[in-house]
């Protein structure tokens, strides 16, 4: 299994509406790909310096699954339509034993 985790921190602008609209843009990928095992998109609730504002979790069977996940027409149209809106970004791929 694969585990995919991004985080975002927003630009100011319109701020808590766009986290709402990415999060939904987000969950509705849930049953677009094969081999996406789960997802899951949460708000911070801590506000601390370091933190982030927006976090996805999700779990698929493979390498090549997630690849298809990172490829799908719809993920990239997210990433096209939210581009402008983030000011920082981190990633962590890694895979794990069932």
């Amino acid at each position: 299994m694969v585990k995919h985790i991004v985080m975002w921190t927003l630009k100011d602008i319109d701020r808590q509406s766009r986290l709402s609209t990415f999060r939904g843009m987000l969950e509705a990928m849930q049953d677009k790909v094969d081999g996406l095992i789960e997802l899951q998109v949460g708000f911070d609730e801590s506000k601390g310096a370091s933190s982030c504002d927006m976090v996805l979790y999700s779990v698929f069977e493979s390498w090549a699954a997630l690849d298809a996940y990172l490829n799908h027409p719809d993920h990239l149209a997210i990433k096209q339509t939210v581009a402008s809106w983030i000011d920082h970004r981190h990633l962590v791929d890694y895979e794990v034993q069932p």
